[in-house]
Formats: structure tokens, sequence, C-alpha cells
């Protein structure tokens, strides 16, 4: 399983941000949403699967999407509970 990191910059927010929510947990086995937008992925997806999965809950064509793998080589200042996600579940 591959690890993503997934971020966006919405220009025109979504309408149902729930819709938008559950389209990311639906891409793999773990997720884990660190910080306000930013999204990480346990999935056997590729990153194009991922945008595919993504893009058509979007509001606009303008809306701006990056999706990177990740490895186990990070560090950050965030919650012991966000760590404890990302260290027993993303990286589990």
């Amino acid at each position: 399983m591959a690890r993503y990191l997934i971020t966006y910059d919405l220009i025109k927010p979504v309408q149902n941000y729930e819709t938008f929510y559950e389209t990311i947990k639906q891409l793999g086995s773990y997720w884990c949403h660190p910080l306000e937008s930013v999204w990480l992925v346990k999935t056997s997806l590729s990153s194009v699967d991922i945008y595919n999965s993504i893009k058509p809950v979007l509001q606009s064509d303008n809306d701006l999407l990056f999706i990177v793998e990740i490895t186990e080589n990070y560090y950050g200042c965030m919650s012991n509970e966000t760590w404890e996600h990302i260290k027993n579940g993303i990286f589990a």
C-alpha cells in the first residue's frame, strides 16, 4: 500500500463538504485529516486514480489539487492524537 498526501485549494468552496470528505475517506484503507486542507491516505490506488476520484466532486475547474506519495521521513508540530494516527494508521 502506498501513502499519499492530498492537499487542495478550493477557489469556489464545495457546496457539500460531507460528500467531498467522504470521497477522500473512501479512497483507501486508512485516512487522516491533520490540517484544514490536507489529508493523508493509505491506499492501493495511484495518484492518477485518486485525482480521478476526487475531481468530480469539486465545484470549479479552477480548484487546485495536489497528490504526492509520501515516505516515513516526516516531522512537524501537531497534536499527539494526530501523530498516533500517522504512526499507527498511515504508516502501520
